[in-house]
């Protein structure tokens, strides 16, 4: 490549969202990050070097230029980070390069008994995803608590009764006496990304627990397929 000035072209960044790619003097692109400033981000690898990690250091003695694309959102900017780290397995990215991707919160509203799962994959199965979100273990953490609160069922069906939980969860196949009123949950959601709502049922109080049982799981107004 032609001569890069570094420090111009770090004044001519823009403050918005998207995804920069560094590049060694062999042209190899070393370095794939997202940013929801590509002005404040970028700038930050070139400043003082405190607070910088080995590692780091290392990476920003390689970079002879780099590039950037403009995304709308900071979420467009994560979804393509994971797609460009994946094609070009760059040396001083150590996540997302095994196969792995930002994990999603999966609602199977398609099924009669609806679960809330975490999922690395966004299938075409009629489930509904939230995400992707950066922490795996925040979707966990939110998951686990959704299943205390809300009594969500996370077996599948097919399982046997003996190895079905006796009252953690409410289970058809329990046995359990499924609860007419689940407390703060009828006709309330649960927020998830920025305002979008998981719907749970709102069952009378005096239905059968069978028929409650299909109500409670969580439901959307909307499938993605």
């Amino acid at each position: 490549m032609d001569f890069f000035d570094i420090q111009e072209e770090l004044k001519k960044l823009p403050d918005s969202p998207g995804v920069y790619l560094m590049h060694n003097e062999q042209d190899e692109i070393i370095y794939v990050g997202k940013a929801i400033s590509l002005k404040n981000r970028v700038r930050q690898y070139f400043q003082s070097s405190r607070n910088k990690s080995p590692k780091i250091l290392r990476m920003v003695s390689n970079i002879r230029w780099f590039e950037y694309i403009l995304t709308d959102s900071e979420l467009e900017a994560l979804v393509l980070e994971n797609n460009l780290i994946k094609e070009h397995q760059p040396r001083y990215n150590t996540m997302l390069k095994d196969g792995k991707t930002y994990p999603y919160i999966k609602v199977t509203i398609h099924e009669p008994y609806p679960r809330i799962l975490f999922s690395r994959e966004r299938k075409k199965d009629h489930a509904r995803y939230f995400g992707p979100y950066t922490s795996s273990e925040s979707v966990k953490n939110t998951i686990d608590l959704l299943h205390k609160l809300f009594k969500i069922r996370t077996c599948h069906r097919t399982a046997p009764l003996s190895e079905l939980p006796s009252r953690t969860v409410q289970c058809p196949l329990s046995g359990n006496s499924f609860p007419g009123r689940i407390p703060g949950a009828d006709r309330s959601g649960a927020g998830f990304s920025g305002g979008t709502q998981l719907q749970t049922g709102g069952a009378d109080s005096d239905r059968t627990d069978a028929d409650s049982c299909g109500k409670y799981g969580f439901r959307t107004g909307r499938s993605d397929t």
